[in-house]
């Protein structure tokens, strides 16, 4: 997570320095690992993650939720939600996106 410039989705790897706080997004220092994709801070902020159905689901807190591959490439989707805190994977097979608000079942938002 970004301080101020951008916030980063990492791959996280045993041993690998992804530069902070030296580096803030992708960095040319060849000891730190860059992120597989960084967001302005004034578009997205992160605030929770979960792989489900072989995609990654990403809140923003400043609204919507990302829908991922691993690769970082996707884009916003569940705008009409508004903030989202975070994202969870049901015991019953389903998406729940959790807001201030409430939780919703994802398929049906």
């Amino acid at each position: 997570i970004g301080a101020s410039k951008v916030d980063e989705l990492n791959k996280i790897t045993a041993g690998a320095n992804y530069g902070w706080p030296t580096c803030e997004g992708p960095c040319d220092n060849t000891g730190f690992t860059n992120p597989v994709k960084t967001w302005p801070t004034s578009s997205a902020t992160p605030s929770g993650l979960t792989y489900y159905k072989n995609s990654l689901y990403m809140a923003s807190l400043k609204g919507g939720t990302y829908k991922l591959n691993t690769s970082g490439a996707g884009g916003k989707l569940y705008t009409s939600l508004g903030r989202t805190r975070d994202e969870v994977a049901g015991p019953n097979n389903v998406l729940w996106v959790i807001t201030p608000s409430g939780i919703y079942n994802a398929d049906g938002a």
